[in-house]
């Protein structure tokens, strides 16, 4: 199944596995009728993004990039990858060849994103940053209602308890969870 076909602006496919006991009928549910979503839609109205030190006016907008970071990002325009970035001198492409297409990616206002994925940071559309664990909530299908909390990984170093960012990316969308869980519930309560 794939999540963008539930008002997920994220293309997400996940194998989803439902057990009913013999002779029950089971359906997955339809394929959603809403047209793709977009990144800018899911996020273009968020306010600025914080650092660190200060509060944010929405829960997890807190923008971790480093200096270095962003003049990597500067180079890469919307909706390419830093290894296709014309003009990026050798030391801000590094040892990245073509074939890294998933990696330091800067996502399009006017599509669906990439599958968030832990290990990856993705590229705000237009600003030279990462995105805030709020975008990526937003970008899997969370109500600013779902507040994170723990640390914010910086793609330099790590973290020893599990991130707001990580917690995000592996999360199963809430709108594909709530149209399978849906379904599920009707074929046993009916």
């Amino acid at each position: 199944m794939d999540a963008a076909d539930y008002g997920v602006p994220q293309k997400r496919k996940r194998a989803i596995i439902v057990a009913v006991p013999t002779g029950q009928d089971f359906v997955f549910p339809l394929v959603g009728t809403c047209q793709p979503t977009t990144v800018g839609e899911a996020i273009g109205d968020l306010p600025a993004a914080v650092p660190p030190e200060r509060d944010p006016l929405v829960p997890n907008h807190i923008d971790v990039t480093p200096p270095r970071d962003r003049h990597r990002i500067s180079f890469v325009p919307e909706g390419e990858w830093l290894s296709k970035a014309r003009g990026a001198p050798p030391d801000v492409v590094q040892r990245l060849t073509p074939k890294d297409s998933t990696k330091f990616r800067r996502l399009h206002r006017e599509l669906p994103a990439l599958t968030l994925r832990c290990g990856e940071a993705l590229y705000h559309p237009v600003e030279d940053r990462y995105l805030t664990p709020r975008e990526a909530a937003r970008i899997q299908g969370f109500p600013d209602r779902y507040v994170f909390v723990g640390p914010i990984r910086r793609r330099t170093g790590t973290v020893r308890d599990l991130d707001q960012h990580r917690q995000v990316a592996n999360a199963v969308p809430p709108p594909l969870a709530k149209a399978v869980s849906a379904t599920v519930k009707s074929a046993l309560c009916p």
